[in-house]
């Protein structure tokens, strides 16, 4: 018999059965409980980020398995059981069109990624930060272990993935949806799904604002795109997959073409602003047409577009097949294109490295060339996370060979505030200078009232700078990573630091034309 068709859940209704509060107060509870979650999982970031020592360590993952459904699930079932007292899950599984909507997830998260890449990688050539005709295809496999790399695939399916999307989709979208217009309940629970990953962007990241507008922009626009797929396809096993094999793709291969220096701040605002806008707005699209000409007949029990490949999709997503059947088909699917993006990224991908496929030019030589010598200084005040960047310009008359950089700083004084006395603690530096094919770092903090002090050098191999024909840009960056607070007796917190000043001087090698 066909089920009912119904515009708000075409055929899978919410969890719940209690009487729901009016709209305003259910709004209310639900931004509560999202906001108790948000600040106990910035509290958990704040604390490991110190122990874990970075995004993608095994310390990393391990914690993640277990914090992240303890935070993020247990918190709205804390809700759901005690304060609601429901019965059962407050989130909604169906095997209603399981095939199609696990198989539109799988390669939609396919397609997501490769055209995110490209996009980007188009905008930055056409703005001149990148070099035409260098696209590569790099395989991201030699990065890792082969441990590390099965813990980060189980984190991103049966973790990450299921985690985040039963909670903003399944609870976020579907509770807010009862008392609010799909589009209302969508666009809160993308708003909510940018915000969640403010805690990892500021305490393991360490993201600078203009950074993490950025990431905002693309990570709410991408809970818009897991929004519409859930809300059209009313399955969240979709959103799931999506969700796990866009995030795994990231640690397999990158499209990209060759950029001499970082992206500096304004351009990369732009162009990754528009590269989510762009992106994310053709996979909402996408989804509309496949709910549009596939979904919704399906669900009202009319034709649907297509021949025979619709047609064997129609017959794993008919509930009267046999769920063992379509479970099976399903994960056959996720595993097959697995094993195919691993496959192409081992056998046809660059390994990942910075290089330039531009020709040397005959006439171009660092023969008979004299040094030169250039110094620079200056002093710059930072706040916290905040970061300087400075460009130095290499032309095939002017080649830099090598450039030195020493940065010093110095811890601020005690102060006393009503009678008592706080310690100013270290404050952390990371200088980098960076350039084609090499980049050199350093990182460290001053003594306890002491002088903070580091040394970065970077040398260019001839190769490359034959390669570039000496035209390219060695860029320094020194970013403020943490500011010691100021502490009182017994180590408790008295005042924030936001900043400090530092000085730099700057010594450039050039190997010049004679005469």
């Amino acid at each position: 018999m066909q089920e009912p068709y119904d515009d708000k859940w075409y055929g899978v209704p919410p969890a719940g059965e209690k009487p729901i509060p009016p709209r305003g107060r259910y709004i209310a509870e639900i931004l509560a409980v999202i906001f108790i979650e948000f600040v106990l999982w910035g509290l958990y970031r704040y604390f490991t980020a110190p122990i874990y020592g970075g995004f993608g360590t095994w310390k990393f993952y391990v914690g993640h398995i277990i914090a992240a459904p303890t935070i993020a699930l247990g918190t709205i079932m804390v809700y759901w059981r005690f304060y609601r007292k429901e019965r059962g899950l407050p989130f909604r599984f169906t095997t209603k069109r399981l095939f199609s909507s696990i198989l539109v997830g799988l390669f939609a998260a396919i397609l997501w990624r490769f055209l995110e890449m490209v996009v980007y990688d188009s905008m930055a050539v056409a703005a001149g930060v990148a070099i035409s005709d260098t696209r590569t295809f790099y395989s991201l496999l030699d990065q890792t272990t082969v441990g590390l790399f099965l813990l980060m695939t189980f984190v991103q399916f049966f973790v990450v993935g299921p985690v985040e999307e039963l909670q903003f989709r399944s609870f976020v979208y579907d509770q807010s949806a009862r008392v609010l217009k799909n589009w209302q309940a969508l666009a809160l629970s993308s708003i909510l799904f940018g915000l969640s990953h403010i805690p990892i962007a500021l305490t393991v990241y360490k993201m600078p604002p203009w950074q993490l507008f950025v990431a905002e922009i693309g990570w709410i626009t991408a809970g818009a795109v897991f929004g519409a797929l859930y809300m059209w396809s009313r399955n969240i096993f979709a959103c799931m997959v999506m969700h796990a094999v866009g995030n795994w793709q990231l640690a397999v291969y990158n499209i990209s073409s060759y950029y001499p220096a970082r992206v500096n701040p304004g351009t990369d605002v732009v162009i990754g602003t528009l590269t989510a806008i762009v992106v994310n707005s053709v996979m909402i699209i996408i989804f509309y047409a496949i709910f549009r000409f596939y979904w919704r007949p399906l669900m009202r029990g009319e034709p649907e577009v297509g021949g025979r490949i619709t047609a064997f999709i129609k017959k794993l997503d008919d509930e009267r097949a046999p769920l063992q059947r379509r479970i099976a088909a399903s994960l056959s699917v996720i595993v097959l294109a697995l094993v195919v993006v691993l496959g192409v990224a081992a056998g046809a991908g660059t390994p990942f490295r910075a290089y330039s496929h531009v020709e040397t030019k005959p006439h171009f030589t660092l023969e008979d060339r004299i040094n030169l010598t250039e110094r620079d200084s200056g002093e710059v005040y930072l706040y916290e996370g905040e970061s300087f960047y400075l460009l130095l310009n290499s032309t095939a008359e002017s080649v830099i060979k090598e450039v030195k950089v020493t940065v010093t700083w110095m811890d601020e004084s005690d102060i006393r505030r009503l009678g008592r006395t706080y310690q100013n603690q270290p404050d952390t530096m990371e200088v980098e200078l960076s350039g084609p094919n090499v980049t050199a770092r350093d990182s460290g903090e001053n003594p306890r009232g002491g002088e903070g002090r580091l040394e970065v050098t970077l040398t260019l191999e001839d190769l490359t700078i034959q390669e570039l024909e000496g035209n390219y840009t060695v860029q320094l960056t020194v970013t403020l990573t943490d500011c010691g607070p100021y502490v009182g007796r017994l180590g408790m917190f008295g005042y924030v630091d936001d900043g400090n000043a530092f000085t730099y001087s700057l010594e450039v090698t050039y190997l010049e034309v004679k005469g």
